[in-house]
């Protein structure tokens, strides 16, 4: 399959999967016209993919492109007048901008201002309320990881709106396969602030091993199949095995 096709072809599985969770209730079931968002939220870079009506489309970002990247950039104390920057457009002021916030999600302060394995030069500050911290990108302003990654996924809705013409609140949001529940539990937190209705987390390798199935027509084979993975991220390496089952043919 083609590079371009790839983030198609992700998105679709992410969000194959997220079909299993809507609610059985009459008033939650889809309606026509309904859409749903999925999220390739990485440590780096976020993808945004929209399905309605049977049709998965990526998300472009402003610059045209099909990943954006997880960067934001906070105006100046002195020139409140600003905008908030968010992707690559953050990185023209370098020294105002966090980046990597999805690693501060779940953490316990630490003084080394490291968290996984990324250093951040920002104030960082002790939320003894919260047993957590706060990160402080300008003066006078102190922000919880939770809230910073909700900036993004309203980013990321946004754009998915503003996409499709329509509102969007029903969500499927990837995480490493090393996520704890504490992280999890801090994206879901993320989420809800930002106004989704995150229906579940996936897994990055489940996603990428659906993906892999839906292309190589595994539902065919006649023998199992073992499959590594190796994911090269941001943040850390990860190499998963995949045990595709055979299945038996129909008589």
């Amino acid at each position: 399959m083609r590079k371009s096709s790839q983030g198609r072809w992700l998105c679709a599985v992410i969000l194959l999967l997220a079909g299993t969770c809507w609610q059985s209730t009459e008033a939650d079931q889809p309606k026509p016209g309904d859409a749903l968002l999925s999220v390739d939220f990485g440590s780096e870079w976020i993808k945004i993919g929209v399905i309605q009506a049977g049709r998965v489309d990526i998300v472009l970002n402003e610059n045209s492109k099909r990943k954006s990247l997880s960067a934001i950039c906070f105006p100046d104390a002195a020139a409140p007048d600003e905008l908030r920057l968010i992707g690559e457009s953050a990185l023209a002021r370098p020294h105002q901008a966090v980046q990597y916030g999805r690693e501060l999600l779940g953490r316990n302060h630490n003084k080394s201002n490291c968290y996984g394995p990324h250093y951040f030069p920002h104030e960082i500050q002790a939320d003894n309320a919260r047993s957590a911290f706060k990160i402080v990108p300008q003066k006078g302003h102190a922000y919880s990881p939770e809230v910073l990654n909700a900036m993004l996924l309203t980013y990321v809705r946004l754009k998915a709106q503003d996409h499709i013409g329509q509102p969007v609140r029903q969500c499927v949001i990837t995480v490493p396969l090393f996520f704890t529940d504490a992280e999890r539990r801090a994206i879901l937190s993320a989420g809800a602030i930002a106004g989704l209705d995150v229906l579940t987390l996936v897994n990055n390798n489940v996603a990428v091993a659906f993906k892999y199935g839906i292309e190589n027509n595994v539902a065919q084979m006649r023998a199992p199949k073992r499959v590594l993975f190796y994911d090269m991220g941001a943040t850390g390496t990860v190499s998963v095995f995949a045990h595709h089952v055979a299945c038996p043919p129909l008589t």
